[in-house]
């Protein structure tokens, strides 16, 4: 069991965060790695800047394979749901510069991805790279693709069995 915190990037250069908990439900270890069932669910936000707000929660199921050495690979899908806040328009006062109101259309989204993660496992910290591309989907609003890149430390907490 680890926590893992990410900067969360939409695009890789949309600004987010992220925090998730990984849990390995099954493992079967082999001669020089370990194979795990997981689940991860998380949290995370990422923003537009001066447009678009967004919330991602979820969670991911995957299997993953540990080495000797600790670098480890997975390959999981996830099932998110995603709230979206639009920036519609704002009003500004030319005097100062200052904007004062601001509306959001707010809209709701169902975001299934794929996920691919690579990273490397020390005996208490690790670090992980992630790429994730998915889509939005929504019954009342347009689709579309989106890309996910995260780069995040990972801080287990149980010690490895000898």
């Amino acid at each position: 069991m680890s926590l893992r915190f990410s900067y969360l990037g939409h695009y890789l250069y949309q600004p987010g965060l992220k925090a998730s908990l990984h849990l390995n439900i099954f493992e079967k270890s082999k001669e020089k790695s370990t194979l795990s069932l997981f689940a991860e669910p998380g949290l995370g936000f990422y923003s537009h800047i001066n447009a678009n707000s967004h919330v991602i929660a979820g969670t991911e199921l995957g299997l993953k394979r540990v080495g000797q050495k600790g670098f480890e690979s997975s390959l999981s899908v996830g099932v998110n749901g995603c709230y979206r806040a639009v920036l519609l328009g704002l009003s500004s006062n030319l005097g100062n510069g200052e904007t004062s109101s601001k509306d959001y259309e707010h809209r709701i989204y169902f975001l299934p991805t794929l996920n691919l993660t690579l990273g490397k496992n020390y005996e208490k910290l690790g670090w992980f790279i992630k790429a994730s591309p998915g889509y939005f989907l929504s019954p009342n609003h347009p689709r579309s693709f989106a890309l996910f890149a995260e780069v995040g430390i990972i801080f287990s907490l149980k010690k490895k069995e000898e």
